[in-house]
């Protein structure tokens, strides 16, 4: 009778906590995963004038809320660009174009974060650096005489420096 009661005892306790284990136990959903943008270009490099061109493509599992894009020269935000420094758009495959007008001292970095309805980011970076063009250079510096090499008669065996000491403080100033 003693075993019979055990026996009894036992198999309640298993059923009893089997029920616990299996009741308490339900499926987690996989998590989903967190929004990628792909851009199709990291890096630009060009002169004042040209268009830099960026495609971003998102891919969010849960449903983009937003593509936020941020304009930052250096580390900077440029708060002149869009609403604090920062556009919004709300579609899964957005064209960036940008004129390069700065940039050369600092680079410009525009930043994609996507965020899905469920509050998770993804981001990319797109880099320009800006090369100074001819024009560019000539008429932003003053340019000092440093040197005027030539023949100065036509019976002079050959070239040789020319430059007077009057000169030597002689700069041309070139205006768009």
């Amino acid at each position: 009778m003693k075993f019979k009661s055990f026996s009894l005892m036992l198999i309640a306790g298993l059923l009893a906590t089997s029920a616990i284990t299996f009741s308490s136990c339900k499926k987690d959903d996989d998590p989903k995963p967190a929004p990628t943008v792909t851009l199709s270009s990291t890096t630009f490099s060009g002169k004042i004038g040209e268009t830099a061109s960026v495609t971003a493509v998102v891919v969010a599992a849960e449903g983009l809320k937003e593509l936020r894009i941020t304009k930052y020269l250096g580390t900077t935000v440029d708060a002149t660009f869009g609403t604090n420094g920062t556009e919004i758009v709300t579609d899964l495959t957005h064209t960036h174009d940008y004129v390069l007008t700065e940039g050369l001292t600092t680079p410009v970095r525009f930043n994609f974060t996507a965020e899905d309805n469920e509050g998770q980011t993804g981001t990319a970076d797109f880099i320009i650096t800006t090369e100074p063009s001819v024009s560019y250079l000539l008429t932003t510096y003053d340019w000092l005489w440093k040197s005027k090499f030539g023949q100065g008669f036509a019976s002079e065996p050959g070239a040789s420096e020319q430059i007077l000491d009057c000169e030597k403080d002689n700069y041309y100033l070139f205006q768009r």
